[in-house]
């Protein structure tokens, strides 16, 4: 019975051992397996990271390739840009040039016009002050020392006509020279009480005292004796701007064409434009 039983256990430590041994096997098999399918992941895995580092070179060279051709084309625009920026400073400089000139001239002009206006003005006021305090003293008084008078013969001719206006300055009866025309108040003979312009022709003393001797430059005959408390002053200039006023003033067909009639014309305009604009400002 033992000897049964000994060769049972030994049989069943035997199957037992087969049974170990085969279940070694397969495990040994399922793990060879493991390692080659590991192993083939493994290369898997690295083929995939090679086409991806393949790839990522691709890419690098593409963005690489892509820059250098942004980088160009924004050079090139840049270039464009900056051409058409300065060609546009170019034609604004040239364009403005002419405007700055003419401007510059528009100043220029009215800075002159101002000038010429004022120059008038003050003019027309010291002519205005002169003959005011002619009229008010009867021509015996001066405004700094000068006078205006109108030449109201042809005595003078060629060198005054008849209605043209001169100016006359006192003057120290012993800075007088011949060929100076004076304009003296006559006392005796035909030019008694009469203011006459004539030119000096000579001068001596009688008594210690100067004397001229004159005459109209159109007249034959000397006029009488002319002492130094007789003379008015020394012609200075012939007045053209207020002589030609003047003839136009005594020319009544002149006178009413380039004087009143402009003036109605310019009054007419000023006041119709004052209407214009006061009509715009209500509409406004």
């Amino acid at each position: 019975m033992e000897n049964k039983n000994d060769e049972r256990e030994e049989r069943k430590n035997k199957s037992t051992t087969n049974k170990a041994k085969a279940s070694t096997k397969k495990n040994t098999k399922t793990e060879d397996n493991k390692a080659k399918k590991d192993q083939t992941t493994i290369k898997k895995a690295e083929t995939t990271i090679k086409k991806d580092e393949m790839k990522g070179k691709k890419v690098k060279n593409k963005i690489e390739i892509n820059t250098s051709k942004v980088k160009n084309i924004t050079e090139s625009n840049q270039s464009k840009v900056k051409n058409k920026i300065e060609n546009d400073d170019i034609e604004v400089e040239t364009a403005t040039k002419p405007r700055r000139k003419t401007k510059a001239g528009i100043t220029c002009i009215r800075v002159i016009w101002n000038v010429i206006v004022k120059i008038l003005m003050i003019a027309i006021i010291f002519i205005s002050i002169i003959i005011i305090v002619q009229k008010v003293t009867n021509n015996k008084e001066s405004f700094l020392g000068f006078r205006i008078f109108r030449v109201q013969t042809g005595s003078m001719i060629p060198q005054y006509q008849v209605g043209d206006v001169i100016l006359v300055k006192e003057a120290d009866p012993n800075d007088i020279q011949i060929g100076d025309d004076v304009t003296y108040q006559g006392k005796t003979g035909a030019v008694k009480g009469i203011l006459v312009t004539h030119r000096v022709i000579d001068i001596e003393e009688v008594d210690g005292k100067k004397v001229f001797h004159t005459q109209g430059i159109a007249n034959n005959l000397e006029d009488p004796l002319v002492y130094a408390e007789q003379i008015n002053g020394v012609v200075q200039t012939k007045m053209y701007v207020l002589s030609l006023i003047c003839m136009l003033l005594n020319n009544k067909y002149i006178f009413y064409f380039c004087g009143i009639l402009p003036l109605t014309i310019y009054v007419a305009f000023r006041i119709f434009r004052g209407k214009k604009v006061k009509h715009t400002e209500r509409e406004n």
